[in-house]
């Protein structure tokens, strides 16, 4: 015994994407390569994730074949298709596909201020219908590239060795803006931190320590800049900075966080990201009841306090760095 039944909605939500494509072009050739394509959509609540991923998927398909390979051709006097079969009408195949990402929205309130869109703030979906409003920074990224340029130059620099000097160093005072387009590309990073601080008239760093310090100090110092920012887009104040992830096993930046913003910094987990994920699994299996019972089951009480110390002296710098921020533009 069977039974089939359909239901159709009569007034079905509209949901919102954007999509976004990383193409190269060979000018005197007249040929594009689509290198990555990412669609994003806000669908509400999704009830089958991976039957929605696959079918954003199968839209992104038809989309790179339709703007990049198929073309129905007519013959002008007859209106007759003069490619209609398979061989001559060029369908794309996963050969043609570069990475394809499909990311979905779940947000129910998002905070979708001109204010927040203005400051480049986003929303990002959580576990448990939470939200998670997020503000993206280089982070670590400049300090790891401009180790791997001195490493190229033929210094066999680990991070241990930056951090020891770090101990006796003395900062030379002068800052980037994290956010400065080129600083998120790959290659000669120190050469980038010259040519910013150059442009926007400061000294340059004379060891390999004050460039250390320059990026460090730099990042806690965006750190503290969207902290304020954000406080003022939801109306409340923080007290507590938390890291989290491998960047915590710097303990500079840390003591730098803390220093700059006024506010303690509590440092860890290390793998904050694998428990995480290790904690969501267990949630779905049942092994586990919710995020609040992971919280307590998973968080480690070995955590590392910094607290501020020289305020004064770090709002002085605070002062200097605004008058770098946002000083070049892309």
């Amino acid at each position: 015994l069977t039974a089939e039944s359909t239901y159709q909605i009569k007034n079905n939500a509209y949901s919102f994407g954007c999509s976004f494509a990383e193409v190269e072009v060979d000018i005197p050739l007249c040929k594009v390569k689509l290198l990555k394509l990412i669609n994003v959509h806000d669908c509400g609540k999704l009830i089958n994730p991976q039957l929605a991923e696959a079918q954003v998927h199968g839209g992104m398909s038809m989309a790179i074949g339709y703007g990049m390979s198929e073309e129905l051709k007519f013959d002008p006097k007859t209106g007759r298709p003069l490619n209609n079969n398979l061989l001559d009408y060029k369908l794309s195949t996963m050969m043609d596909h570069p990475h394809l990402e499909a990311q979905f929205v779940e947000n129910a309130e998002p905070i979708t201020t001109d204010a927040s869109r203005e400051a480049n703030f986003t929303n990002e979906g959580g576990v448990g219908n939470t939200i998670r409003f997020l503000k993206n920074i280089s982070g670590l990224w400049i300090i790891q590239e401009t180790r791997r340029q001195w490493i190229r130059e033929g210094f066999d620099i680990s991070f241990r060795d930056i951090d020891k000097m770090l101990l006796t160093e003395k900062s030379a005072n002068v800052y980037i803006d994290p956010d400065y387009a080129p600083f998120g590309k790959p290659g000669n990073m120190p050469a980038k931190i010259d040519e910013f601080l150059t442009k926007t008239g400061q000294a340059l760093p004379q060891s390999k320590g004050q460039y250390a310090l320059c990026i460090l100090e730099s990042l806690a110092m965006t750190y503290r800049y969207y902290i304020e920012s954000l406080e003022k887009l939801l109306g409340e104040k923080t007290d507590v900075v938390h890291l989290i992830g491998g960047g915590v096993k710097d303990v500079n930046l840390c003591r730098f966080t803390a220093n700059v913003t006024g506010k303690k910094v509590t440092a860890g987990p290390v793998e904050a990201t694998a428990i995480g994920n290790i904690a969501v699994q267990l949630i779905s299996q049942g092994t586990i009841a919710d995020v609040a019972q992971a919280r307590r089951e998973f968080c480690s009480d070995d955590l590392k306090i910094y607290e501020p110390e020289d305020r004064d002296a770090w709002d002085a710098k605070y002062k200097d760095y605004l008058k770098y921020k946002w000083a070049l533009k892309d």
